[in-house]
C-alpha cells in the first residue's frame, strides 16, 4: 500500500526501505500513532489517500484480534425490544 517513488511497495525486499512492523491489536497508543501517521500522509498525498480509503472500505471492519466480534447498532436505529448480538451461540436464547 505504501509506495515509494519508483512505484515499489515500502518494506518489499531489495527497496531498501524498513521492514515491516507488527503492532498488537491492544496497543493503543501506538495504533493511535500508526493512524494519525496515515490519515497525515492521506493529506498529502491524495492518490495515496485514494487507496487508503479503499483499503479500509475492504479490510477496516474486519481489522483486529483474530475471532473477534464487533457488534454495535449504530446512526439512528431506535431499538424498541431485545437485541442480542454476538458470535458463534450453541443453545437457546429466550427473554423471559
Amino acid at each position: 500500500m505504501l509506495r515509494r517513488a519508483e512505484g515499489e511497495l515500502a518494506g518489499d525486499p531489495g527497496s531498501g526501505g524498513p521492514d515491516p512492523v507488527a503492532i498488537p491489536y491492544d496497543d493503543g497508543a501506538r495504533l493511535r500513532q500508526l493512524a494519525d501517521l496515515l490519515v497525515e500522509r492521506a493529506r498529502q498525498d491524495p492518490e495515496f489517500g485514494r487507496d487508503l480509503a479503499a483499503w479500509m472500505r475492504e479490510h477496516g471492519e474486519s481489522a483486529g484480534e483474530a475471532g473477534a466480534v464487533y457488534n454495535r447498532i449504530g446512526g439512528n436505529a431506535r431499538i424498541t425490544g431485545p437485541v442480542v448480538q454476538g458470535r458463534d451461540f450453541q443453545g437457546p436464547i429466550s427473554f423471559g
